[in-house]
């Protein structure tokens, strides 16, 4: 959750990096008022009208039970999530060779934010590039073993496909025929053995933003002609040559 966006009394979701990251002040615990302020400053982004902003609240509303996780919800489909997802679909829709997504949705244990923001942008590097065997100082001895089999796996995942461009049986190609193209899940579950999982490229939340967004863009071209047709035409008048 990009924090830069809620640090102020708006949206009570600050972060204090000169105290613990479990204060209670670094806990974004945001209310009714917080999250529909949030909706606001989105609807003033995507320039909405009254009736469009409502129906951005709804899509939202539906996405969790705390209004701290739709806030979430919001903001990694704004900043991450939706255009991510869109490049990944333009692109394999282009190019000749195969394309695979995956998502990362494991926190890491030496993640230093607080809890509630969840896997964060980066933390599929810290597996990939070793941390655990690199730095094992940095994790307790209690699960040093359990994270450097993890990365031991993702780095074997990651590098196979980097090295040979084989992404084993265990990892489809995204497929962007299919109804809903399907994203390999990175996760402790799915990284073991040969239980594999997929999720939607495209979360559900931005399939129907998109479609707010277009029906906005219609709207405002349908408005944009009606006026151009309810305005009287200036008659050409004849001027004599001198």
């Amino acid at each position: 959750m990009a924090t830069g966006f809620t640090n102020n009394t708006k949206y009570n979701c600050s972060f204090y990096p000169l105290l613990p990251a479990n204060h209670t002040k670094n806990q974004c615990i945001m209310n009714k008022t917080n999250f529909e302020n949030l909706i606001s400053l989105g609807a003033q982004i995507l320039k909405l009208n009254k009736t469009e902003k409502n129906n951005l609240t709804t899509i939202y509303n539906e996405t969790a039970t705390t209004y701290t996780n739709r806030s979430i919800r919001l903001l990694s489909d704004f900043i991450f999530d939706c255009e991510l997802s869109r490049f990944a679909m333009i692109y394999a829709s282009v190019s000749k060779k195969n394309v695979y997504f995956y998502e990362y949705n494991r926190r890491s244990p030496i993640n230093v934010w607080p809890p509630w923001t969840g896997a964060m942008h980066g933390d599929d590097l810290i597996d990939i590039f070793g941390i655990p065997f690199r730095h094992p100082e940095k994790y307790n001895n209690k699960i040093l073993k359990h994270e450097q089999d993890y990365s031991d796996n993702v780095m074997w995942r990651i590098g196979n496909f980097t090295k040979n461009g084989d992404a084993t049986s265990l990892w489809n190609k995204l497929n962007i025929s299919s109804r809903e193209p399907q994203a390999l899940v990175f996760n402790m579950t799915s990284i073991r053995g040969n239980k594999t999982l997929y999720t939607n490229v495209t979360p559900p939340t931005c399939i129907k933003l998109f479609k707010l967004i277009q029906q906005s863009k219609e709207w405002k071209l349908f408005l944009k002609n009606s006026f151009k047709q309810l305005r009287p035409r200036r008659k050409k008048t004849k001027r004599p040559l001198s």
